[in-house]
């Protein structure tokens, strides 16, 4: 784990039990590297990610951690990592996104507030 993922998976955690810690998450989130549940097309470069159901809406699952990932999806599944922002936006989804699925500190990110986010100078 590198310190990037041990920060967010601390900031995380922090978030999920304290509602004002979460700016503070946002912000280290969007300038993580995270790990994207896919792979991208060897001719185009163009990302193909897994997405998944969770409670009746579609997410792409990202995760802090390859470790994360590989408990959820298996050993040997295919990833990319890459930060955050620019996974937000390369992938511009109506469906939106989890973070660590399966995880007793998973969070679902609808599109409007990855938009919110990425749009708000405070978070650069």
């Amino acid at each position: 784990m590198t310190d990037s993922e041990s920060n967010l998976d601390a900031a995380l955690k922090r978030a999920a039990t304290n509602p004002a810690e979460r700016p503070g998450f946002y912000k280290i989130l969007l300038n993580a590297f995270v790990v994207a549940w896919g792979e991208a097309d060897p001719l185009t470069g163009h990302l193909r990610l897994k997405g998944i159901t969770v409670e009746g809406q579609k997410r792409l699952p990202f995760f802090t951690s390859l470790e994360k990932l590989e408990a959820f999806a298996g050993a040997g599944a295919p990833y990319v990592q890459t930060p955050a922002r620019a996974l937000f936006e390369a992938i511009k989804t109506g469906d939106g996104w989890i973070l660590n699925p399966g995880s007793p500190h998973g969070v679902s990110l609808p599109p409007e507030q990855i938009a919110a986010l990425l749009a708000d100078p405070d978070f650069k």
